[in-house]
């Protein structure tokens, strides 16, 4: 569920969250486009499951900054980042499971889990 210092609505795509404040988001908010200011910051923070998660990364890093990011694979420890809203536009934060496994000789193939929420700094 998301959290924020300013006034929040949840919601589902294709309708946006709004908020003047920052945002957290866990895997339970991954599909969600969310709408915040410049200056915001997002933090995201993915617990391990079915593997631990990847390090948060963002495509467009003209419109999000990473600020920080720690744990996640190939430790068994939550995945989590900060990202600073710095200039207006969209930006796409994805994640997905990752386990020992699937670096090896033969690959495993087990499902993993995908976390993406798309980010619109207005």
């Amino acid at each position: 569920m998301a959290e924020s210092s300013g006034p929040l609505t949840s919601s589902r795509p294709p309708e946006s969250t709004s908020t003047a404040g920052g945002v957290h988001l866990t895997a339970d908010d991954s599909g969600r486009t969310i709408t915040i200011n410049v200056g915001a910051v997002v933090t995201v923070e993915l617990a391990p499951y079915g593997g631990s998660y990847d390090p948060p990364t963002v495509d467009n890093i003209s419109v999000l900054r990473e600020l920080d990011h720690h744990g996640g694979y190939p430790s068994a420890t939550t995945a989590a980042a900060d990202f600073h809203a710095s200039s207006q536009g969209i930006a796409h934060i994805t994640s997905q499971t990752d386990v020992p496994c699937l670096h090896a000789t033969p690959r495993c193939l087990p499902p993993q889990r995908q976390f993406s929420v798309t980010i619109r700094v207005v």
